[in-house]
């Protein structure tokens, strides 16, 4: 008998909301990846010591260090793992406004801006999923 190891992509998933670290969380590891979840950017920075990623999925807004702490940190480093950015908000201006900063600032980022508010969403779960696959 041939036993196949699968290579399950791995997900940094950095987010200091509890539930929608679940949320996330179960998503992925329902669609196949191994997951590992950081309630902060310094643990997120930790973690990525300690493991390389396939994607990291980063919230902007987390104490410690923020989102954008980490991309700078990430840019010292000179690290290219692919970041998707999740971002709360809602209006269509501000969104346009954080993805011209990211893009201005961020250029050696690979990511693309996800928005999980409540009442407008820049892409669902299942396009995030997908987006990760890829």
């Amino acid at each position: 008998m041939i036993v196949k190891k699968i290579n399950k992509k791995k997900i940094l998933v950095a987010e200091d909301e509890k539930s929608i670290q679940r949320a996330i969380g179960m998503k992925f590891v329902i669609a196949g990846f191994d997951v590992v979840i950081a309630d902060d950017g310094a643990i997120a920075l930790f973690e990525m010591t300690k493991k390389k990623f396939d994607v990291v999925l980063l919230d902007l807004m987390m104490p410690n260090i923020d989102g954008f702490g980490v991309l700078e940190e990430l840019k010292k480093r000179g690290d290219h793992t692919p970041v998707i950015v999740s971002s709360n908000l809602s209006q269509e201006n501000d969104i346009k406004k954080e993805a011209e900063f990211l893009e201005n600032r961020y250029k050696h980022c690979n990511y693309f801006l996800f928005g999980h508010s409540h009442q407008q969403k820049v892409f669902s779960h299942d396009q995030l999923t997908k987006k990760v696959k890829e």
